[in-house]
């Protein structure tokens, strides 16, 4: 299904288009500010009768600015909204579509993009039993979703990367694991940026090699 990513920083909750996925956690709620955005897209959703599945890590999201009585959450205050448990999609996702494929225990992380991964190195006979493993760019298969990761820094934020290096790697990759040491997989990436020179057309031939040569 194609779909175009939206980040929560750049939504404007009046303009943005239905049908919509918004994904973010409790803390995310709380702590980094999208209170009010859940609060209008669910109003906007019922008034314009737009489709918007919240998906969060709680069955009952609550924003407590506008919901004074303890307990109480957005499904008790919009009863016709659909709201999705990430845990139950993510178990679901992992047994039907990459049908226990991937090497990496549930309990480390539900982050489908690296049990996608996993299944993919796993395959090829790559590392493929943790995250830091997948990230191993002198083994990773050449249709691996972990190159886009490298991609990303060198297309988007190369400017942040040449400036702040492993610490600001690291900290983008707190944003997309829910635990653990990310600071040996900010190595992995930032050691096949050097290595590629900080270019990307460096980057995609060095993907295509043969990893025994890499």
């Amino acid at each position: 299904m194609d779909y175009e990513h939206i980040s929560s920083e750049n939504v404007d909750p009046e303009e943005v288009e239905f049908p919509l996925v918004h994904v973010v956690t409790q803390d995310g709620i709380l702590e980094y500010g999208e209170e009010d955005l859940v609060r209008r897209l669910l109003e906007r959703s019922l008034d314009e009768d737009g489709q918007y599945v919240l998906i969060t890590d709680t069955t009952a999201p609550r924003t407590p600015t506008y919901t004074k009585k303890p307990g109480r959450s957005v499904v008790d205050d919009f009863p016709a909204i659909a709201v999705r448990d990430y845990a139950s999609l993510a178990n679901s996702f992992l047994e039907d579509a990459l049908d226990g494929r991937s090497r990496i225990p549930v309990v480390d992380t539900r982050n489908v993009f690296f049990h996608a991964a996993s299944a993919i190195h796993a395959e090829a006979g790559a590392p493929a039993d943790g995250i830091e493993a997948v990230f191993d760019y002198t083994r990773a298969p050449t249709d691996s979703p972990v190159w886009d990761s490298a991609r990303y820094f060198v297309e988007h934020d190369l400017e942040n990367v040449l400036e702040d290096y492993s610490d600001h790697i690291r900290e983008a990759l707190r944003s997309w694991t829910e635990k653990g040491d990310t600071q040996r997989v900010a190595n992995h990436i930032l050691e096949v940026l050097r290595i590629c020179d900080y270019d990307a057309s460096t980057l995609e031939n060095y993907r295509q090699r043969d990893p025994n040569y890499r």
